[in-house]
């Protein structure tokens, strides 16, 4: 199925269609998660999977928030430093997503 359709509201569906034309021109896709509301896990997982299905990595600035899982599938993810160290100290299901993530940055 067409990954840039998806059950979304209005809105995010809106979002959608605009991120997937974006990201058809782009070399590299870039998510900044400010907590406003806009970037469902719905969103967030159909914006990454449309990226990936072109090609393109996807960085993700995450939210303050602890769910780090719903960024599955973004290529990095470059939380400030004070969510760096939340989240490595976190015993959430996102462990493992954080260290596939980062098993490449320099320590």
């Amino acid at each position: 199925s067409d990954v840039c359709s998806s059950d979304l509201s209005e809105q995010s569906e809106a979002v959608l269609k605009a991120a997937c034309d974006a990201v058809r021109k782009a070399d590299l896709v870039i998510i900044q998660d400010m907590a406003k509301g806009l970037f469902s896990t719905k969103l967030l997982q159909s914006i990454i999977k449309a990226s990936a299905s072109e090609g393109r990595p996807v960085v993700v600035d995450p939210e303050r928030g602890e769910d780090y899982s719903r960024y599955a599938g973004a290529s990095y993810l470059l939380p400030n430093r004070l969510r760096w160290f939340k989240m490595k100290r976190s015993k959430s299901r996102c462990t493992s997503l954080i260290t596939n993530l980062t098993s490449s940055l320099p320590t």
